[in-house]
């Protein structure tokens, strides 16, 4: 497992400059979360880890093959149940009991054959969670992931997250620098370039 190194990257949409180059590294096995203001592109960097959004320039090495994410939007198939969402996106050996397993941790065990439609969006945000920590990964990337959580479910989730991707390279944005202790990560700050366009 090698550090992601993003070396010298250049991103614009139009005359809005995302990224100048940028460099950045995150270390293999560890957490990290990416804060900056609105608009500095830390959800086009994960994009474009992710294959999503083509660079302007510059390098990145050290992708794994096999990422999974926790996007903005939950994007889960409403008219089935959270275990069946589980279940179509994770690794071949997650069993329905392991499922069962990881979505009572997060507090969704009489909620896991509910469609997901009928959830309310804080434990739609947990079965999103709890979809990507079961999917085949070397790679986390986490896109805001406690938006729409109480402070209760907020702890609990940190926790979980924490509990399942040891050792794995995890990413994530937050705008909430409690954040940052609350999953024992490391800080990267990124900048706006949009004033430069």
């Amino acid at each position: 497992m090698d550090d992601i190194r993003v070396v010298n990257l250049n991103k614009a949409f139009g005359t809005h400059i995302v990224f100048e180059n940028t460099t950045v590294r995150f270390s293999a096995g560890k957490r990290s979360v990416v804060m900056g203001e609105s608009g500095c592109g830390k959800t086009t960097l994960l994009r474009i880890l992710m294959g999503l959004e083509p660079r302007d320039s510059g390098e990145i090495a050290g992708t794994p093959k096999y990422i999974s994410a926790v996007f903005q939007e939950d994007r889960l198939l409403e008219e089935f149940s959270a275990v069946s969402n589980i279940a179509f996106a994770a690794d071949k050996d997650v069993t329905n009991e392991i499922i069962f397993r990881h979505l009572a941790e997060l507090g969704l065990r009489e909620s896991a054959l509910q469609s997901v439609g009928e959830l309310s969006g804080g434990m739609k945000r947990r079965v999103a969670i709890a979809r990507a920590m079961l999917a085949k990964k070397e790679l986390l990337l986490l896109d805001e992931p406690f938006k729409g959580l109480d402070d209760q479910n907020r702890d609990r989730t940190a926790e979980y997250i924490k509990r399942n991707s040891d050792g794995v390279t995890t990413i994530i944005v937050t705008h909430d620098m409690d954040e940052v202790a609350l999953m024992d990560a490391a800080l990267i700050r990124m900048g706006n370039y949009s004033n430069k366009a």
